[in-house]
């Protein structure tokens, strides 16, 4: 044998995982679709990504927030850029009858067969995506039938159960409804996204030349195709979750309920092999990394008071950088708050003048800290601190040019 030991251990070669082989042009599809988006709803960055997401991990996914703020336009957007897939999208009512979501009846049916089928063609039983505005107007009985729908898809049709082609629904809501039967419906709902008033001067002038010359994104050269979202559901199953992932996800969870939010075993497991695969397959990598979980701040709360708390336990676990880069955000948003409401209560223009003085210092001195982490800091976690920086100066210029 040479004066070797026959027995000598061989180093176990890692695994080789392989991915859906189409994969990584699906991705570059979406991301180019997220391009589109961004470039025509500004200040909507999180919505069209998760939008993404929610398409590629068969979850469902709402917008939160008051009238007017284009939730609507950005749903569309995804629901129409899927080539070959059936959309079908209504506008919910107080008292709309499951009729006009599920299909009317069959008269065909009930006096030849005696079988109380429904016409569905065209209605929401046969649609890969599906966009029902303000979903929370619906009544009881309509939450009980689409929880059928969203939780198991599948629908009792006459004497059969038929399986349904849904991929994910999308709702706009300009509130939450108190009704409990909506609560388990709401469960269902794995992105949960708070719209607001554009906030930036410069995003609003381009908001406005937008709308000039087109009423919509182009989305015609995505090219995104059924097949296509196909094969991505196909290829995030096959993304591994390594351990330093897991204890990421133990250490939200064990902070998020000692914070008083509940987070289950089950959503748990459901965020970590949908939403984080999702997330680390977009990213370009086979095992889900820390930063993956970055997103489940939009998957963890419940109510909109919530949100801030959800985002600062996530992001202190995966990207603290992060998170100390939006709270400077927040807080020039704030001070700008303050500013706005003393405008809404004060005629005197001498106070208001020296009003928007002190906001602008404060805005300064929130400024030179940004500046001085980013100096302190490199790489990925400098470039964040940028971006927040870009933010707060056309925040800081809106002021600049509108208020003083």
């Amino acid at each position: 044998m040479n004066g070797t030991n026959s027995k000598a251990k061989v180093p176990k070669v890692p695994p080789v995982i392989k991915v859906e082989s189409s994969a990584p042009k699906v991705i570059e599809k979406f991301k180019k679709l997220e391009a589109v988006g961004n470039a025509f709803f500004l200040e909507r960055r999180d919505v069209i990504h998760t939008g993404s997401l929610a398409i590629m991990t068969k979850m469902h996914h709402a917008q939160l927030g008051e009238p007017g703020t284009g939730k609507s336009l950005v749903v569309e957007m995804f629901c129409k850029s899927i080539r070959g897939a059936r959309f079908f999208k209504q506008l919910v009512g107080r008292d709309m009858h499951k009729d006009e979501l599920l299909g009317t009846i069959s008269l065909k049916g009930v006096t030849q067969d005696e079988d109380y089928r429904r016409n569905v063609d065209g209605m929401l039983p046969t649609a890969h995506v599906v966009f029902l505005d303000e979903l929370g107007n619906a009544g009881d009985t309509l939450f009980a039938n689409l929880y059928e729908v969203m939780n198991e898809r599948t629908m009792t049709n006459g004497r059969t159960r038929i399986s349904l082609p849904l991929i994910s629904l999308f709702t706009g809501m300009n509130y939450l409804p108190q009704a409990t039967a909506f609560d388990a419906l709401y469960a269902r709902i794995g992105f949960r996204l708070f719209v607001e008033q554009m906030r930036e001067y410069d995003n609003f002038k381009q908001m406005i030349r937008n709308t000039e010359t087109q009423k919509e994104p182009d989305t015609s050269g995505v090219d995104l195709t059924l097949e296509d979202v196909r094969a991505v559901h196909q290829a995030v199953p096959l993304v591994v979750i390594p351990d330093r992932a897991i204890e990421a996800m133990w250490e939200i969870r064990k902070a998020m309920n000692a914070a008083g939010y509940r987070v289950d075993n089950r959503k748990c497991v459901w965020l970590l092999n949908s939403v984080c695969k999702a997330e680390a397959l977009y990213n370009g990598r086979v095992e889900v990394e820390e930063e993956d979980l970055e997103v489940l701040q939009h998957c963890l709360w419940d109510t909109p008071s919530d949100r801030q708390k959800v985002r600062e336990i996530v992001l202190k676990v995966c990207n603290p950088v992060l998170e100390e880069s939006l709270k400077f955000v927040d807080d020039v948003q704030r001070v700008i708050r303050d500013g706005e409401a003393f405008e809404r209560q004060s005629i005197d223009r001498k106070a208001l003048l020296s009003k928007w003085l002190e906001v602008n210092d404060e805005i300064t001195g929130i400024i030179e800290k940004v500046g001085k982490r980013i100096q302190e800091t490199s790489g990925r976690s400098q470039q964040v601190l940028l971006d927040a920086a870009k933010s707060i100066e056309a925040l800081h210029r809106g002021v600049l040019e509108n208020k003083l």
